[in-house]
């Protein structure tokens, strides 16, 4: 073995050790933060979004996994995956958390990755420590939300497009969009970001030289793959509901609840309104 191998190799290990590192201080502090929460009385009685979510999941964990009569109304895939944690480790409100928490220190190995590859080690390993010791971000691990889920798939998504545009290929661009369809069903106001990816996509594929056929084909496989994601969403909620439903059905009333004349900015609930006249 040569001096250069040598020197790849002890790299290597030295990037797998940081990487393990950032993961069990995330882990750490989560799991600190699960031992102390368990003495709340939220712990073992969710509210509103948390409850709804854990009581659809329970539902989704005994059989009825296609909802059956129900429209989602918001993006479902959080509940599913929810639901798939009940089926592995029974319905219950600490295993569930725990797994989540595996899933939030991993998080932060991600943001360490995409740091690396855009800018350098130092600012990949001082971004990932910050999101190891957010606050917000532990609490949203330990909550039955989509939040943890959907900053998984975003950052996932995040270095898929960057390999696409390194390297790309249908192929990759397919599987970039399908994730993005896996992103907008676990949290649909993604879809804000779609228009942004495409124009991203077409401005570095264009000035990298592609000739505009080729882009405008990487492109369609982008919409291709999300459409693999929505479309049997769209069409499980017109057959359980009848009612067209491309991802969730709250944009409406969430707009609503926030924009209202008597909104104050911190219920989450609708004024009632006078249909008598």
């Amino acid at each position: 073995m040569n001096n250069e191998s040598i020197v790849n190799k002890r790299a290597g290990c030295g990037r797998l050790l940081v990487l393990g590192a950032v993961f069990l201080v995330a882990l750490l502090f989560r799991l600190m933060y699960l031992y102390q929460y368990r003495s709340s009385p939220f712990f073992e009685s969710p509210i509103i979004d948390a409850l709804s979510h854990y009581l659809w999941a329970v539902r989704l964990s005994s059989g009825d996994w296609l909802g059956k009569g129900v429209v989602a109304a918001r993006a479902p895939l959080y509940v599913i995956f929810l639901g798939i944690l009940f089926k592995i480790f029974g319905a219950g409100y600490l295993k569930a958390r725990i797994a989540q928490l595996f899933l939030g220190a991993f998080n932060c190995v991600l943001v360490y990755l995409i740091g690396e590859k855009v800018f350098n080690r130092r600012t990949a390993l001082f971004a990932s420590l910050i999101c190891a010791a957010y606050g917000v971000l532990i609490y949203f691990d330990a909550e039955f939300l989509n939040v943890t889920l959907t900053i998984f798939l975003n950052l996932l998504l995040m270095i898929f497009l960057i390999e696409s545009i390194e390297k790309p290929t249908y192929l990759k661009w397919t599987l970039s969009g399908l994730l993005f369809g896996f992103c907008l069903q676990s949290s649909a106001n993604v879809i804000l970001f779609f228009p942004l990816m495409l124009a991203w996509a077409y401005y570095y594929l264009k000035h990298s030289g592609m000739e505009r056929r080729k882009v405008y084909n990487s492109l369609g496989a982008i919409v291709f793959g999300v459409s693999l994601l929505v479309l049997p969403f769209a069409v499980r909620n017109y057959v359980m509901g009848g009612d067209f439903v491309l991802i969730s059905s709250t944009a409406g009333i969430n707009f609503y609840i926030g924009n209202n004349p008597h909104a104050d900015g911190k219920s989450a609930l609708a004024p009632t309104r006078d249909f008598s006249s």
